[in-house]
């Protein structure tokens, strides 16, 4: 499997991996959903790479994971980027 876009999230192989990665180092779990694990981005440069990763626009995929945040959690975004990934 790739990495693809799902309706609930950025769905991976490898979901612990990627799920450490978030929590160790790029931000911290704000909330859950039945289907979702929802990240605050302290690295806006992450959302980026995984745009280009998910051969989509930044914008698009930002824009996107706003909308599966809302969701999820009434969280106060401020400087932060949303990356939800599908449990």
């Amino acid at each position: 499997m790739t990495d693809t876009l799902t309706e609930f999230g950025v769905e991976v192989d490898d979901r612990e991996e990627l799920v450490t990665g978030l929590r160790d180092v790029h931000g911290e779990q704000v909330g859950e959903s039945e289907k979702s694990l929802v990240f605050a981005l302290e690295d806006s440069n992450v959302l980026g790479k995984w745009a280009n990763e998910l051969n989509m626009d930044r914008e698009e995929l930002a824009d996107r994971m706003h909308e599966l945040a809302r969701e999820a959690t009434d969280y106060n975004w401020g400087t932060y980027e949303p990356f939800v990934v599908r449990k």
